[in-house]
């Protein structure tokens, strides 16, 4: 996204430098990133809590595509909602809008922030690619959420300080939200059936888009008969007037390749086509874009084929580790997670674990010198390990051991599976 306005340093990076390490900026698709934050959104309603959803949108146009969500979020008069935007909304709806102008650096980031009597949370988020320069499922963000209650505060305090006196009323507002319900640590269970919601979503997304991908397939097959058809049908014609044999020479090579698989555009990775609502900014509906397994290929999990085996998922996304866990378990996996190098070690220490997958993320950042002492305790372990990245290397591999690209496809994850199991 580009950098636009006064030049005051972006909001996501003071709330950063606020929090320090309390909270890991991870890489995220804007597939994910949306259904991270429906999910978010969907657990004040369905835990049917009292209190207040504050978001900023960056464009008017942006909350318009969201706003009957919150109108019925806040058609419970215990909630409520303030959205901040670039722009005004004609619109007269019971949420609380407030315009921060073009210039603001509010304007710039999106973010969505619960309050309430149950658990307070934050999800912020901001894009890394060039607006224009991608298709709108291989967007990425820099996003941050997190349930600790004292991490929510800093969030405020940064936002708080952002508006100053430049947005009148605003400020008020944050503290009004924050007066009514302070942040709290989440009651039990909470952050568990979020991180569950969200791997359910992220699984139904990748599901629409495979059964639209086949969809393709087929309009591509009824298409190729079509085409076929036609040429017969002008073969037939030439060959009664006056036998030219242009046409004859194409529609032999057609025949001949009719029974072959088909060509790689035919079956090969097409953009994720199932809507999703735009909250976060652009403007066509994206989804889940994972790679797209050929024909010839199992494009998901087949029941019991992990047969027993164990895997330990490392990574600080409750939304990937579900994701992965959802996936592996309907293969038969059984699957222990992670948030850090170290709670992986300490789960080593009573388990055995056949494949370790670990996000790269943590071994560059503070879990490298972790990863050393636990290959070291851990005999074998490095050989079973693969990293999880947001950008592929163009060998495929980081430091001699295969990587799986975020966000994960079944196909790749189980390629990666045989690799690293042939010797078991």
């Amino acid at each position: 996204m580009d950098e636009q306005g006064s030049g005051t340093q972006p909001v996501l990076r003071s709330f950063i430098e606020a929090v320090g390490d309390r909270v890991t900026p991870t890489t995220v698709s804007k597939p994910t990133l949306t259904e991270l934050r429906h999910a978010l959104e969907d657990l004040v309603v369905t835990e049917d809590l009292a209190g207040t959803v504050i978001a900023g949108f960056q464009h008017a146009r942006f909350w318009a595509s969201e706003r009957d969500r919150y109108e019925a979020m806040t058609a419970d008069p215990r909630r409520r909602a303030v959205v901040f935007t670039a722009d005004e909304d004609e619109v007269a709806t019971s949420v609380s809008h407030v315009v921060v102008g073009a210039d603001h650096p509010l304007a710039r980031e999106w973010f969505v922030l619960a309050l309430n009597e149950a658990f307070s949370a934050v999800l912020f988020g901001r894009e890394l690619t060039r607006s224009g320069e991608a298709i709108d499922g291989q967007r990425l963000f820099l996003a941050a959420w997190t349930f600790d209650p004292l991490v929510v505060d800093d969030l405020l305090a940064v936002l708080s300080s952002a508006l100053g006196a430049e947005v009148p009323g605003a400020r008020s507002l944050l503290a009004a939200a924050r007066g009514a319900h302070p942040p709290r640590h989440a009651a039990p269970g909470v952050s568990q059936r979020f991180t569950h919601a969200v791997a359910e979503r992220l699984e139904d997304a990748m599901q629409q888009v495979q059964s639209l991908e086949t969809e393709l397939r087929e309009l591509r097959e009824i298409s190729e008969l079509s085409e076929l058809r036609e040429l017969r049908e002008l073969r037939d014609q030439q060959a009664a007037a006056d036998g030219d044999g242009g046409v004859v020479e194409d529609l032999a090579h057609m025949e001949a390749d009719e029974d072959a698989p088909a060509p790689p555009s035919a079956t090969g990775h097409s953009p994720g086509l199932a809507a999703e609502p735009t909250g976060v900014p652009d403007d066509p509906p994206a989804a889940v874009t994972p790679s797209t397994p050929g024909e010839e290929e199992v494009e998901e999990p087949a029941p019991h084929q992990g047969s027993g085996r164990r895997a330990l998922v490392v990574d600080e996304d409750p939304a990937m580790r579900g994701f992965l866990e959802a996936l592996l378990r309907r293969a038969g996996w059984q699957v222990a997670a992670a948030t850090s190098v170290g709670e992986a070690a300490d789960v080593l220490q009573s388990t055995r674990c056949d494949v370790l997958l670990l996000d790269l993320v943590l071994v560059r950042g503070r879990d490298g010198a972790g990863l050393d002492e636990l290959e070291r305790t851990q005999p074998g372990i490095r050989q079973r390990t693969a990293f999880m990245v947001d950008d592929r290397p163009i060998d495929g591999r980081v430091d001699d051991r295969p990587v799986l690209t975020k966000p994960v496809a079944w196909t790749d994850l189980e390629a990666v599976l045989g690799t690293l199991t042939t010797a078991l």
